[in-house]
């Protein structure tokens, strides 16, 4: 008896759409870093929501955030690297907007959030069923898999419970003629 391993849904983005999408959305900051902050950390939007100033450590890099999905494990954080460039990007929009340490980055909710997404996808001509916030968190995935990080490494980032669910996007590892599109 052979087992089909489940399939996810393929909605993901290349390198070059992700460039695409950020750069049709640079002119309106909020959606801008939102969208990045999506792409660079591959966080679920109720936790991309949760983050405050005082979650971004500028010393070690990284973002703390505290995981929404794990339903026993309800105090479960994890710290996300981000790269310096948009640990200046954030830092910038922090001062611009005079955001307190303990307020949310993003102030506004899950709907907005996803019509945030669905514009700057649109401004982009990614006018498919990808224009999600989960398409981002699949995009990161794929990205940190193709960049050579272990499967349990992304496992951790993404703050999922079951490996098995991080081990569906080895399904989606595009052709080699497709990595430079994966690239960071």
């Amino acid at each position: 008896m052979s087992v089909t391993p489940k399939v996810i849904n393929t909605h993901y983005f290349l390198k070059s759409e992700i460039d695409r999408i950020l750069l049709a959305i640079h002119s309106d900051t909020e959606i801008y870093i939102f969208c990045k902050f999506l792409w660079r950390t591959g966080v679920r939007v109720s936790e991309a929501l949760d983050v405050t100033p005082k979650n971004i450590d500028h010393v070690k890099g990284v973002v703390n955030v505290k995981t929404h999905k794990r339903r026993k494990d309800k105090s479960h954080n994890r710290e996300i690297p981000l790269q310096k460039d948009f640990i200046k990007e954030i830092a910038i929009y922090i001062n611009s907007r005079a955001i307190p340490i303990n307020q949310p980055l993003f102030s506004f909710t899950s709907r907005t959030a996803f019509n945030y997404v669905k514009k700057a996808c649109q401004q982009a001509n990614c006018t498919d069923d990808r224009s999600h916030p989960s398409s981002f968190r699949h995009s990161y995935a794929l990205h940190c898999l193709m960049n050579g990080l272990a499967i349990n490494e992304v496992n951790m980032l993404l703050g999922n419970r079951d490996i098995k669910k991080t081990m569906i996007y080895l399904q989606l590892i595009p052709n080699k003629q497709d990595f430079n599109n994966l690239a960071w």
